[in-house]
């Protein structure tokens, strides 16, 4: 059995610990973890954040410019540094929530060659506020919930073939869904067909305009997304992404 290397990047700006439980839920796959690279791009954490995420054998590099999207940014520095066949986008506060998440993530790859990436489906934690099971039943910002994957998946308005754990999936060139973070995995070799990698959703409108138009959603590949402790969270976490980004 052929086990191609998996990238994770993740970029970090951390505040807390968060990130060990994607660290953690890592290293436990059930996959060669010599196949298993994790790049951390990190724009400033907090004092001991990086200490307690040496013990997984991560590449640490700084990101002088800090943001984790936009071109050059930590997203897009962390692809270009990885060495995988696939990348794995994951954001430092999003956790695996099976041990086989790589294997089931690979395999619509090797039954498809045509598709262009594997994405997972957000994970609703009973224990989590009830705006954090909202956000992540609707695909995590509802503000762009018409353009959700996840919301397609939940109202049924999405067209897909399904196959054994997996359904395929044909990209809306004109409307393409919101996807490109939070474990979401593609072939390394795309960024040299569609160029750098910005920010998350831009990516996938470049990959539409391309032509790669076909990609596969996995079942049971969950991933917890722990996005926001509560609403008022929430809103001050838009605001600011709004005030940053629209400075680009």
């Amino acid at each position: 059995m052929e086990y191609p290397k998996i990238s994770f990047v993740t970029p970090t700006y951390e505040q807390d610990l968060r990130v060990l439980g994607l660290l953690k839920s890592i290293r436990a796959q059930n996959y060669p973890q010599s196949k298993i690279e994790i790049i951390i791009i990190d724009g400033g954490s907090m004092d001991g954040v990086l200490d307690a995420c040496k013990p997984f054998h991560v590449k640490i590099f700084p990101n002088p410019k800090v943001k984790a999207e936009g071109l050059g940014m930590g997203k897009d520095q962390g692809i270009h540094k990885a060495t995988g066949e696939f990348i794995v986008i994951a954001e430092a506060d999003i956790e695996l929530m099976s041990k086989d998440w790589i294997t089931q993530m690979l395999k619509p790859f090797k039954e498809h060659n045509e598709i262009f990436a594997s994405v997972p489906r957000l994970f609703v934690h009973p224990q989590d506020s009830l705006t954090n099971q909202y956000l992540s039943f609707v695909g995590v910002d509802p503000f762009a919930s018409y353009r959700s994957l996840e919301g397609a998946l939940v109202l049924h308005s999405m067209k897909s073939i399904s196959f054994d754990g997996y359904s395929l999936v044909t990209l809306d060139k004109k409307k393409p869904y919101c996807m490109g973070s939070n474990g979401f995995m593609f072939r390394k070799k795309l960024i040299k067909e569609v160029g750098d990698y910005a920010q998350d959703v831009e990516f996938i409108a470049r990959i539409a305009k391309k032509g790669f138009d076909h990609f596969a959603v996995v079942d049971d590949a969950r991933v917890w997304h722990k996005n926001v402790p509560n609403f008022k969270k929430f809103l001050t976490k838009r605001l600011r992404w709004i005030n940053v980004y629209s400075k680009e």
